[in-house]
This record gives C-alpha cells, sequence and structure tokens, in this order.
C-alpha cells in the first residue's frame, strides 16, 4: 500500500508580513511627527495672519518678525529640509507688532483713547492664540524734550515703562493673565516715536 505524503505548510508565514508591515507603519509614524511642522505652530500662524492682514497695514501697524530689540534676534534661521538645505519660511520663536507712532502726546503714560482703541485691536485678532503667548509690551519715547516731573518722571526710559506698565494693566483689565504679560521700556532706539509695541513670544 503506497504511503501518503502530507506537505505542511508554515500557518504562521502571515505574520512576518504582517510584522514587517507594522515596522514601516512605525517608522512612517515616526519621521511624520518628527519633521519640524514650524509654520504650524499657534505662533507662526498668528505671524502670517498678522502680516497678511490688510487693516493692520492701513492703519500704520507694522508686524515686523526681523528686527532686533535690546540685542536678540527675533528669528532662529530658516528650516532645515530633508536635503540639509533652508526652506523659504523662517522659523520665528517671536515676533513684533509695532502700534502706530505718536499715540502720545509729548511726556504722558497714560492710555489715550486713540492707545485704547490700537490695543484692543491687536487683542481681538491675538485672541484664540493668547494662551500660547507670553507678550513683552514694549514702551517707546522721541528725543523731543518735555517738561520732567522729577518725582515721577525724570527720564525717557522710566517714561518709556511708564506707557508699558500702563498697557500691562490694560491688558490684565481684558483677560490676560498676569503671568504672561510684562513690561520692557526703551528709549530712542529702536523707535524715536511716543507708541508702543507688543513682542509676542511662544510660551
Amino acid at each position: 500500500m503506497a504511503r501518503k505524503t502530507y506537505y505542511y505548510h508554515d500557518s504562521e508565514g502571515w505574520a512576518v508580513s504582517y510584522s514587517d508591515l507594522l515596522m514601516v507603519l512605525m517608522s512612517f509614524f515616526i519621521i511624520y511627527f518628527n519633521i519640524d511642522g514650524g509654520d504650524n505652530t499657534p505662533l507662526q500662524k498668528l505671524a502670517f495672519e498678522l502680516m497678511e492682514d490688510k487693516s493692520l497695514k492701513d492703519q500704520s501697524f507694522i508686524v515686523n518678525p526681523s528686527r532686533e530689540v535690546a540685542g536678540n534676534s527675533l528669528t532662529e534661521g530658516l528650516n532645515i529640509g530633508f536635503n540639509n538645505k533652508p526652506t523659504e519660511k523662517p522659523i520665528y520663536k517671536e515676533f513684533i507688532i509695532d502700534l502706530p507712532p505718536n499715540i502720545y502726546s509729548v511726556g504722558n503714560y497714560e492710555l489715550s483713547n486713540q492707545a485704547k482703541e490700537k490695543l484692543n485691536k491687536v487683542f481681538n485678532l491675538i485672541e484664540k492664540y493668547k494662551a500660547d503667548l507670553d507678550i513683552y509690551f514694549i514702551g517707546h519715547t522721541d528725543s523731543q524734550k518735555f517738561k520732567k516731573n522729577k518725582e515721577i518722571i525724570n527720564s525717557n526710559l522710566i517714561l518709556s515703562s511708564m506707557r508699558s506698565a500702563r498697557a500691562v494693566e490694560y491688558a490684565i483689565k481684558n483677560g490676560f493673565d498676569e503671568n504672561q504679560v510684562y513690561v520692557q521700556g526703551l528709549k530712542g532706539r529702536p523707535r524715536d516715536t511716543r507708541s508702543l509695541s507688543l513682542r509676542l513670544v511662544a510660551r
């Protein structure tokens, strides 16, 4: 009687291909989530939105991602692509919004209605991103002489700081956390004008 021959196939062979597939998928997701999505961060989105906002330009606001403040560069450089070549979009670690010039009278640090109106406009534009930001309110002065009050103001640096402090108080009244708003005073440079700037920094 002829003996039957049985051939057994490896019933678990599919597991090898399956494990290879899982490895490929895992590698894909590791690469995907580690690619620098610089322009997808809240600060990046806000920067591009504000730079493209026509109403700001029409009212003499300036959104400035490149100016240095007190020697600190506002950009980290350029995103690096797969071939170690820089892409066109810079990585914004912070940027500045300059309010229109001369929104204060000479020697004054209290917020005028005009200054409040300009601040309100910025607050409305950054509202949905404010939880992701630290904000430095920068006071500015011009070089025009004013009558000094020795008990309060004896220098442009103090005057610019007081302008900044009043803006911070106003921001807190308008819903900003006191731990995310800061006072910064500058005299003369980089702006020779009686105004404010907002320096927005990613938290």
